[in-house]
């Protein structure tokens, strides 16, 4: 394992887990980084989630994540929305917004990115951030599976009643 450190705290985090393996244990991807935005540490599971160990390897920049993730809807994520950096700039980071990451090899998973300000006690300055990456694929794909079924007539495929009720108050509230 490979940490770049560039402060106490990242340094004792990083050697505590390279010691303790705690973090490479985890599901949940973890990651750390510094002011600059470059990563210092990144769990295995990171590296699990994005299928590309090379981008989660220490030293690389959050601006290097944003080829490879979508917000729903199939839109990039743009460097001004990026979790990590929205935390570096003290800007409140949305929770609840699945980001898509596509792997080199074409498939794709979605994730929970959650990105927390790490301060120094004494100071309260940011001096880095921890942000944490779920595998949210499941929920994802049975909420896509709830809404089709909610919407179409199982046994032909067409819209149903609730589909065209929907689509008839849209259209009303358009024309108003």
């Amino acid at each position: 394992m490979t940490v770049l450190a560039t402060n106490s705290w990242l340094a004792e985090m990083a050697l505590l887990d390279a010691n303790e393996g705690v973090l490479e244990g985890l599901r949940e991807g973890v990651q750390v980084w510094d002011l600059s935005g470059h990563l210092v540490y990144a769990n295995s599971a990171t590296a699990r989630l994005f299928g590309d160990a090379a981008r989660t390897e220490p030293g690389g920049h959050w601006l290097d994540w944003l080829p490879v993730c979508f917000w729903h809807g199939g839109l990039n994520c743009s460097a001004r929305d990026f979790p990590v950096h929205l935390v570096l700039e003290g800007k409140p980071v949305e929770m609840d917004r699945p980001l898509q990451i596509v792997r080199p090899d074409g498939s794709a998973c979605w994730v929970s990115f959650h990105a927390q300000a790490q301060r120094d006690p004494m100071s309260k300055k940011i001096t880095g951030v921890v942000s944490s990456t779920v595998d949210v694929t499941p929920w994802i794909e049975q909420a896509g599976r709830l809404k089709q079924a909610a919407h179409l007539d199982r046994r032909t495929g067409l819209p149903n009643r609730s589909l065209f009720a929907d689509r008839i108050q849209q259209a009303v509230a358009r024309s108003r």
